[in-house]
């Protein structure tokens, strides 16, 4: 009984021995190599390698995307075929909606079903229909976009169902950058010009960081009545079905019926119903056109006056300001205009 107790001791004894010699040498080697400045870390579960990813993931830089598009991140990545079908700055409408923003559609299958996240976290929505314009996202700040196509809605829920779009930012920008640039087409319109500067800085001895960009972007209008194809108000429109009964046919004086340039008053009980605007103040019948084989799609008619402000495309002014405190919020104004 007395040797186990003996045993035991001198065990205990060369444990303690053993753990205050190894904490003596490392407290010894840390004093040596000084302050640790780098800590690597083998068992994260971060994807670094997108080979190595669950999910298909295409991941692009801000440089591969300007050397192939100059003019902005929507542009380069509207080229990558799985955006195909995304709104850009370049469709129109009949301004029931935002139609000069830049929409992702991934695979065509709805804007609602794309979701856009910035540093991981949503993005609020900014248009009507719920989706987002990815111009008001700090473009001058971005570093790369994580586009994941497939497995997303599990995680994020229904308006991931197509994927996800993730605009990752530089949060170790350090000094100022700007960029200018402008541009027209052949005939001289649509001309757009664009600049920005970004500007980023460590605080408080490397604990903080500040980063703020401002970026302006302006397109002129292009009206219908200058393209060679609509001179006089030749709005070329396509009717039918592409059926056999009802095929593809060219209509030169296209208009639409229910949208007359001058109005149409529709009313149950007075006298002006289904009349227009002749002359300022001044009501007159209203002649439809000629019927085409598709509904509301006219040819000629009183609707063919030639408008004074026909648009093939609005044009758009956009100012953004961006900001990151050192706490790490964002601060984004965002001001718009169409012209």
């Amino acid at each position: 009984m007395t040797r186990s107790k003996l045993t035991v001791a001198l065990l205990c004894a060369a444990s303690v021995l053993a753990t205050v010699q190894a904490a003596s040498a490392q407290s010894s080697q840390t004093a040596d190599n000084g302050n640790v400045e780098q800590v690597t870390v083998t068992g994260s579960r971060v994807i670094s390698d997108i080979t190595n990813s669950p999910t298909p993931l295409t991941v692009v830089s801000t440089e591969e995307l300007a050397a192939t598009t100059p003019s902005n991140i929507p542009d380069a990545l509207n080229k990558l075929p799985v955006f195909l079908g995304s709104q850009s700055g370049r469709n129109i409408n009949n301004a029931s909606s935002n139609s000069v923003g830049n929409v992702l559609n991934l695979r065509n299958f709805g804007v609602q079903r794309t979701l856009v996240l910035l540093d991981g976290h949503r993005v609020a929505q900014s248009n009507a229909n719920g989706t987002v314009d990815v111009d008001n996202l700090p473009q001058m700040l971005m570093q790369r976009v994580d586009v994941v196509t497939g497995g997303a809605s599990a995680v994020y829920g229904s308006d991931a169902v197509t994927g996800v779009v993730n605009f990752v930012l530089n949060k170790n920008f350090d000094g100022v950058k700007y960029e200018a640039g402008a541009g027209t087409n052949n005939e001289g319109y649509g001309t757009q010009y664009k600049a920005g500067v970004a500007y980023g800085t460590d605080l408080f001895g490397g604990r903080g960081h500040f980063e703020a960009s401002l970026h302006y972007f302006h397109q002129d209008q292009i009206l219908m009545n200058d393209m060679p194809y609509a001179k006089n108000g030749q709005a070329w429109a396509q009717a039918g079905a592409g059926t056999a009964s009802s095929p593809y046919t060219n209509v030169q004086f296209g208009r639409l019926t229910a949208q007359p340039f001058n109005g149409l008053i529709s009313c149950t009980s007075c006298s002006a119903n289904g009349q227009t605007f002749i002359a300022n103040g001044v009501l007159g019948p209203f002649n439809p056109g000629t019927a085409t084989s598709s509904a509301g799609l006219a040819n000629g008619g009183k609707t063919c006056e030639d408008p004074p402000g026909l648009r093939e495309g609005a044009g758009m002014k956009l100012y953004i300001a961006y900001l990151r405190d050192p706490c790490g919020n964002k601060i984004c104004a965002v001001h718009r205009m169409a012209s």
